[in-house]
């Protein structure tokens, strides 16, 4: 019961942040390290971007990811971030039409859009979104993206962002966020606090 009444408030005070955190400022965003195949004024919007996906500020995140495709074009992740933008998990809220319009933007066939990423692991983010607005209804959706993400986190399991990715996958599966894993929820909750953590090994089970 305690552990309940601790998850349910966390996941309410997750979504307060977005509400007081003000989208101009990126450094109340917090800090992250998301390494992508661009530098420059397109990697520094993609991160902006990622900061407010994870702080729930959606639209501005899509305008920071679009910012950062207009910086670089063909940029694979900032289609993927954008795409990300129609996700929000703590409400079981989607928009799979729009986010794959945002993917298709990129390149009109998953071979394409995998072919225009620059390493392994950002073909894998994509392989993941892919998987999130595929076919089925939403809860095989749901379960599609969670199993991608669960490799993703096996394969990279000191990546804190694929780890904070695969954490929230359970408040998009579960009936209420008491049941999402306790070292999940002890991660995320770091994440939001005091941004990257250093050296950890903490992994998420189901």
């Amino acid at each position: 019961m305690l552990r309940s009444f601790f998850v349910a408030s966390l996941s309410l005070a997750l979504a307060l942040t977005a509400v007081v955190v003000p989208a101009a400022r990126q450094d109340t965003l917090g800090r992250i390290d998301f390494p992508t195949s661009q530098s420059g004024p397109a990697q520094d919007a993609f991160v902006r971007g990622v900061l407010l996906l994870h702080s729930f500020q959606y639209e501005d995140a899509r305008e920071a990811f679009v910012e950062a495709q207009k910086a670089a074009p063909g940029f694979a992740m900032a289609h993927w971030g954008e795409a990300m933008t129609f996700n929000h998990p703590l409400w079981a809220q989607t928009a799979p039409e729009a986010a794959r319009a945002a993917l298709s933007r990129l390149a009109p066939t998953l071979e394409q859009r995998l072919s225009l990423a620059g390493s392994d692991k950002e073909r894998d983010w994509l392989r993941a979104v892919e998987a999130l607005y595929g076919e089925g209804d939403k809860l095989a959706r749901d379960q599609a993206y969670a199993a991608q993400m669960r490799r993703m986190h096996e394969d990279y399991p000191d990546d804190l962002e694929v780890t904070s990715f695969y954490a929230w996958r359970f408040s998009a599966q579960a009936t209420a966020a008491a049941t999402w894993p306790p070292a999940c929820v002890r991660l995320r909750w770091r994440r939001m606090s005091i941004g990257p953590i250093p050296s950890t090994r903490a992994r998420c089970t189901t």
